[in-house]
C-alpha cells in the first residue's frame, strides 16, 4: 500500500529561470537571486548556476538560501530591500572552520554574522523566524544534542514535519 497507481499523467512545464527573474505561481511570488555556489572566485564565474529564492505569498515573505555561501553582492543588494518574515540559511559545516573562499557552504558563525548583517538594513528583525538548514551529518552533531544551543544563538533548526507559523 506504500505505493499507488498514476491516476493520471503528470502535466510537467519547464521555464528557465535566471538570476532576477521574477515568477508567480498560483497565489505565491519568486524572486531568483545567484546563490553562491561553485563560483570560480579568482575570476567571479560561476562554474554552476545555483539560485536562491526570496517567496511573497499572503503579505509574508521568505528568503529560501540552500546551496550557497555567503550571498553574492547583487544577492546581498536585492536581501537589503525587504523585510522577512522567515529566513532559511545553509549551514552545513555547523562549527567547523572552513575557507569561504572555496566552498558553496556556511556555518554557524557565518549565519549570525549574515543576520547581523541584516538586521543592520532592516531586512531581518526581532520577529524573524531565523532558520539554519542543509546541516552535514559529518560536521553538525544530531538535531536533538545541538537544538537548545542553536535557540539560544538565534537560529532554529528545522526538522521533518516541522510547521512554521508566520
Amino acid at each position: 500500500g506504500r505505493f499507488h497507481s498514476k491516476e493520471r499523467g503528470a502535466e510537467v512545464r519547464f521555464h528557465r529561470v535566471a538570476p532576477g527573474d521574477t515568477f508567480t505561481v498560483s497565489d505565491t511570488t519568486f524572486t531568483a537571486l545567484p546563490a553562491n555556489h561553485f563560483i570560480d572566485k579568482v575570476n567571479m564565474i560561476s562554474e554552476q548556476q545555483a539560485l536562491n529564492y526570496v517567496i511573497e505569498r499572503g503579505g509574508k515573505t521568505l528568503f529560501y538560501g540552500l546551496d550557497s555561501s555567503c550571498p553574492l553582492p547583487a544577492a546581498m543588494e536585492a536581501l537589503r530591500g525587504y523585510r522577512f518574515d522567515a529566513a532559511v540559511f545553509d549551514a552545513t559545516f555547523g562549527d567547523m572552520e572552513i575557507d569561504l573562499t572555496g566552498s558553496g557552504h556556511m556555518t554557524f558563525p557565518i549565519v549570525a554574522d549574515l543576520v547581523a548583517e541584516l538586521r543592520q538594513a532592516g531586512a531581518i528583525d526581532d520577529d524573524t523566524i531565523v532558520l539554519g538548514s542543509h546541516l552535514s551529518l559529518a560536521t553538525v552533531e544530531p538535531h536533538d544534542d545541538i537544538v537548545a544551543d542553536m535557540a539560544a544563538r538565534g537560529l532554529q533548526l528545522p526538522y521533518d514535519g516541522m510547521r512554521l507559523q508566520l
